[in-house]
C-alpha cells in the first residue's frame, strides 16, 4: 500500500515515482512524489444568464484533470423597455426592461404622469403645453395654422394660463385660443404680423398683453375685434415689460390700426405723433381709463367707434384736418361734456355721440351738411 498522497500549497499530486499497483516491497524503498503541471482550462458547459456553467483544468504534461469548478451565471444584457401601461395626465404608467439574450425581466419602473404635451401647429411651428405651470409656448418660424369652431385647436380643452409666442412666428391663426377661459396673459413678439378672427374670443380671464415694440404692434393686422387679446376681458398692455399708461405714438407711425388698443384698461392718455394720418375703427374702443387724447392736424380720418366706450374721456379736440366723423366714434363716452366740431367736417354719421349722457354742449359749424340717425340719441343732458 502506498503512502497517503502528499500535499503542497499550489501543487497537485500526480503519483509516486516508481510505484505501481500490486508491487511487492520487502525492504525500505524511497519513492519520489510527482506533481502535475497546471495546464489549460477546458469549458465543459458554457454559462448563460439563466444557468451556471462548468470547466476543468488539465495537467499540461499528462492531460489528467487536476480540478473542476462551476462557472457563475452571466449578467443579464440590457435589452428593450416594454410599456405595460401608458402614463396619462392623471395616472402613472409602468414599464419593464428585458434581457436581450433570454428575455428575462431585469427591472421594472414607474412612468411618471405626463407633464408636457407637444404637437405641431404650422409647417415649421411646434406647440408645447407645460401641464404643471399651464404655460403654452409656440416656437419655430412662419405662419400658424387656422382653426374653426367645429375643427378647434388640439389644446382647446386644456387649462392654459399663459401663452408665449416666440420670435419667428409670423401669425396667430383663426380660433387659435377661442374659449380659453383660464388664460390670463399673452406674450406676442415683433415677428407676428397678423392675428386671425376669434383668436382670443371668450378668453374671459385674459387681463395682460405683453409686446416688445409699439410700432411693430401697430403694424399687426387684426382681422376682427376679437383678434385683440384684450377683447373679451379688458386689461393691461405692457410694452417691453412696462405697463402702458401714458403713451406717445412715434413719428414713424402713419396709422393707428384697427382695434390696436381695444379694451386697454391701463391706458390713461395718448399723444399721437404728427405723422399719423388716420385713426382706424375701434382703435381705442372701450379704453375705460383714457382721460386725454391729443389728435394732431395731420389726422384726416377717424374711423367708426374709434373712441367708443371711453367712459373717462371728458373732452376731445377734433382737428381741422378731419372731414368726416364716422359711426359711433364717440358713442358711450359717458363723461364727455363738450365737443367742438371743426369747419372741415361735412358729415356726422349715425350714433357718433349716442349715449354720451353727460354731453351738455356741441358746436356744429356751417360746413356740416348731413347728420345721420341716432347721432345724439340718449344724450340726456
Amino acid at each position: 500500500t502506498p503512502p497517503e498522497n502528499p500535499t503542497k500549497d499550489g501543487l497537485f499530486f500526480a503519483r509516486w515515482d516508481g510505484w505501481s499497483n500490486g508491487m511487492t516491497v520487502d525492504k525500505n524503498i524511497e519513492f519520489t512524489a510527482i506533481w502535475h503541471t497546471e495546464g489549460e482550462w477546458i469549458i465543459d458547459k458554457e454559462a448563460t444568464c439563466t444557468e451556471v456553467g462548468s470547466r476543468h483544468q488539465i495537467c499540461s504534461v499528462c492531460g489528467d484533470t487536476i480540478k473542476a469548478e462551476t462557472i457563475s451565471k452571466l449578467e443579464h444584457t440590457d435589452g428593450e423597455w416594454i410599456i405595460d401601461k401608458e402614463a396619462t395626465t392623471t395616472t402613472e404608467g409602468s414599464k419593464h426592461q428585458i434581457c436581450s439574450v433570454c428575455g428575462y425581466t431585469i427591472r421594472t419602473e414607474v412612468i411618471p404622469k405626463v407633464t408636457e404635451i407637444i404637437g405641431s401647429c404650422g409647417e415649421n411651428l411646434t406647440w408645447k403645453l407645460d401641464l404643471t405651470t399651464e404655460t403654452f409656448t409656440i416656437s419655430g418660424t412662419g405662419e400658424m395654422d387656422d382653426y374653426t369652431y367645429s375643427s378647434s385647436a388640439p389644446w382647446k380643452s386644456r387649462n392654459i394660463k399663459k401663452v408665449i409666442i416666440e420670435d419667428g412666428v409670423t401669425s396667430i391663426g383663426n380660433y387659435a385660443f377661442y374659449g380659453c377661459s383660464n388664460l390670463t396673459s399673452v406674450e406676442i413678439p415683433d415677428s407676428v404680423t397678423s392675428i386671425g378672427v376669434m383668436a382670443f374670443y371668450k378668453c374671459s380671464s385674459l387681463k395682460n398683453l405683453y409686446i416688445t415694440d409699439l410700432e411693430s404692434w401697430l403694424n399687426v393686422e387684426l382681422n376682427r375685434n376679437d383678434s385683440n387679446p384684450l377683447y373679451s376681458a379688458g386689461g393691461n398692455l405692457y410694452i417691453d415689460g412696462v405697463l402702458a399708461t401714458d403713451i406717445e405714438i412715434p413719428d414713424t407711425v402713419t396709422s393707428i390700426s384697427y382695434c390696436a388698443f381695444y379694451n386697454c384698461d391701463s391706458l390713461t392718455s395718448v399723444e399721437i405723433g404728427d405723422s399719423v394720418t388716420s385713426i382706424d375703427s375701434y382703435a381705442f374702443c372701450d379704453c375705460s381709463s383714457l382721460t386725454s387724447v391729443v389728435i394732431p392736424d395731420s389726422v384726416t380720418s377717424i374711423g367708426g367707434a374709434a373712441f367708443s366706450g371711453c367712459s373717462s374721456l371728458t373732452s376731445v379736440e377734433i382737428p381741422d384736418s378731419v372731414t368726416s366723423i364716422y359711426s359711433s366714434t364717440f358713442e358711450d363716452c359717458s363723461n364727455l361734456t363738450s365737443v367742438v366740431i371743426p369747419d372741415s367736417v361735412t358729415s356726422i354719421y349715425s350714433s357718433t355721440f349716442e349715449d354720451c349722457s353727460n354731453l351738455t354742449s356741441v358746436v356744429i359749424p356751417d360746413s356740416v351738411t348731413s347728420i345721420y340717425s341716432s347721432t345724439f340719441e340718449d344724450c340726456s343732458n
